[in-house]
């Protein structure tokens, strides 16, 4: 099995088998062009928490449905660049967290790097790309 259809089977754990074999979701998501992970959540009626923490779970990453607000202020010059944003960096006790909503791909790269380097995961956190949104309201 693929590390693309693990991450899916992990994530639609405890669904039907027969609606949810990973191999047909994948090959479902891809016939439109749409994420597997955002097919998961709107398919199965999982939503984007529910996902996004299993596939955390899965990749041996922390998740969070939220960045903390931490009193932190940034300035930024893009508003119009704010849609597409998918990454976070805010302080967190004594040091810097990376928060970040990642599709498919980009969270079976961070798996791998992370099975290379360890310690990104004190310093990792998965979250869903509206919690990095209003993290980006408030300290707008």
């Amino acid at each position: 099995m693929s590390e693309s259809a693990e991450l899916i089977a992990a994530v639609l754990e405890g669904l039907r088998r027969d609606e949810a074999q990973p191999g047909a979701v994948l090959a479902a998501a891809e016939a439109p062009g749409v994420d597997p992970l955002d097919y998961c959540c709107h398919h199965f009626g999982l939503g984007t928490t529910e996902v996004l923490h299993r596939a955390a779970t899965w990749a041996g990453l922390a998740f969070s449905p939220v960045v903390p607000h931490t009193g932190t202020h940034a300035a930024f010059h893009h508003i119009d660049g704010f849609a597409t944003i998918r990454s976070i960096r805010e302080p967190l006790f004594e040091r810097q967290v990376t928060y970040v909503a990642p599709d498919l791909e980009r969270l079976l790269r961070l798996r791998t790097y992370a099975m290379q380097h360890p310690d990104i995961r004190r310093t990792t956190c998965i979250v869903p790309a509206a919690a990095i949104r209003t993290a980006l309201a408030r300290l707008s």
